[in-house]
């Protein structure tokens, strides 16, 4: 059996990564459903839409927003699922006119049709599930404005029996591109032989010899486009050697795809660059990276261990206790994990 219901969850971003909603809430959630869904009680009218209870548990929320995309947050909990909830990729997205009416976003010009890939994304019970959109490709860079993005949702049971939800979420540009970001200091009363670490001017800056050669070389995590350009813009950690050449680099960010740790670390008496993401379940798998690196003039970059990217709970798991391992004797240098700038200090 096919029923298609309708539930708007109004999520208002203005100036924040998180969603807010309602006075009592920060996930606002405003379920829509229509005469079809016949065994729920309607309570009022929203654009000539029968405002229903939510039967499925699920709500929607946004964070990591730019003006060319978002990370979509699917919260479930309880609720009456009959089957496997389920969203594919396909999106749409209305702009809320002057006039107070919400118009479909024109698309950008293309010689091309827009395809859409046909494969289901598992949304996971009783957890959070993450699915970064880019809507670049499809509308361009979003000029300022109030805005909705559309996903629908299938509690899939078998072929051909299943039910059909809309879920909405609504944000406001500017936003992250104005947001200010205030670091948090990180003190730490760890110390690393042979390890020196100082601050300013917006840069992390760690001198050391990693590898016993008598030359020192930098760690230097500049996070000062993230506060004067806005947390949509990365910042970047590098490792050079004594004369200044480039030994590695890497971008970090705010948002979620950016979002990352450094960490240096003593592991069995030598001084290494960590950089950890914690495990989170993300799109019906885990995510989680940790990696142990040095450096010398030589070689350059030296990937001593990586766990990267896991998958299963037992990877994530795995991950986790090595993490424990390696930063039991640690100073953080700078993190980004949940869109939070965390940074050394003094």
């Amino acid at each position: 059996m096919k029923r298609h219901l309708s539930i708007i969850i109004a999520i208002l971003v203005m100036f924040s990564f998180s969603g807010c909603g309602s006075e009592e809430s920060a996930d606002a959630i405003i379920p829509v459903g229509n005469e079809l869904n016949c065994d729920m009680e309607p309570a009022e009218m929203v654009d000539d839409v029968e405002i229903a209870e939510i039967p499925i548990g699920l709500s929607m929320s946004l964070s990591d927003i730019t003006s060319t995309g978002c990370t979509i947050v699917f919260k479930q909990n309880g609720g009456n699922v009959s089957g496997q909830l389920m969203t594919g990729t396909p999106f749409d997205m209305q702009a809320l006119s002057d006039n107070g009416k919400w118009e479909d976003v024109p698309l950008i010009e293309s010689e091309y049709p827009i395809v859409w890939t046909d494969e289901g994304w598992i949304i996971g019970s009783d957890q959070d599930t993450f699915f970064r959109e880019q809507w670049d490709f499809v509308y361009g860079d979003l000029p300022d404005g109030h805005y909705r993005i559309h996903k629908e949702i299938m509690d899939f049971r078998g072929p051909g029996d299943y039910d059909l939800y809309d879920l909405y979420a609504e944000f406001d540009l500017p936003g992250t591109r104005l947001q200010v970001v205030y670091p948090i200091g990180v003190p730490s009363d760890t110390v690393i032989s042979g390890v020196s670490i100082s601050s300013g001017n917006g840069v992390i800056y760690c001198e050391c010899d990693f590898d016993g050669d008598g030359k020192t070389e930098t760690i230097a995590a500049d996070y000062s486009r993230i506060l004067t350009d806005g947390n949509a813009v990365p910042g970047i950690i590098t490792a050079s050697d004594k004369d200044g050449m480039n030994l590695w680099s890497r971008d970090f960010g705010l948002p979620y795809s950016g979002q990352t740790s450094f960490y240096i670390a003593e592991i069995d008496g030598l001084p290494y660059l960590v950089e950890y993401f914690p495990p989170t379940l993300r799109q019906g798998s885990w995510d989680c990276r940790l990696v142990a690196y040095t450096f010398d003039s030589v070689n350059g970059l030296v990937i001593t261990d990586e766990i990267a990217n896991g998958g299963s709970k037992e990877d994530a798991d795995m991950c986790e206790e090595k993490a424990s391992e390696y930063l039991a004797k640690s100073v953080l240098l700078i993190s980004t994990m949940n869109s939070e700038l965390r940074v050394f200090a003094e």
